[in-house]
């Protein structure tokens, strides 16, 4: 996401939430980028990540923590709602301010090729763990005290 923040700048010419929009049209290989780190970062379905917040919601539910599971449930509604709206905008709408830079830059597509890799593993690895990795996270998990 880091990489494509510094794409998005080298095309808008600003990180300004106002003067930022039409990714999707300038520079659509950057705005899917956005679209699926958000998508990874929320944990909203079908992220892999999801399931690990479903077994943090379920086990408030069986422990009976339930102002807190209320109050996380609110705050994640909340954090759902700001960085999704704020991509949405820079991806698909017009800025509010028009700025004073009417040529957008350019960036190769190819320069994208990375992060695309980069956001893949991060999806396989969400749903499939290879076998070395389980391995390394029971141990870590078993020398925790009880």
């Amino acid at each position: 996401m880091f990489y494509q923040m510094g794409q998005f700048s080298r095309v808008l010419h600003t990180f300004r939430l106002d003067e930022s929009g039409r990714y999707m049209k300038l520079y659509p290989a950057g705005a899917m980028v956005l679209m699926t780190g958000m998508i990874c970062i929320l944990a909203i379905p079908p992220s892999g990540m999801f399931i690990s917040e479903i077994m943090i919601l379920r086990a408030m539910v069986v422990n009976g923590q339930w102002l807190v599971m209320a109050l996380t449930v609110i705050l994640l509604c909340c954090i759902i709602y700001a960085m999704s709206t704020r991509i949405m905008h820079v991806s698909f709408s017009s800025p509010r301010q028009e700025s004073e830079l009417p040529q957008p830059g350019m960036v190769s597509p190819v320069e994208t090729v990375s992060q695309f890799i980069l956001l893949a593993l991060v999806i396989m690895i969400c749903f499939w763990q290879p076998p070395f990795l389980v391995d390394l996270i029971s141990n870590g998990i078993s020398s925790l005290p009880r």
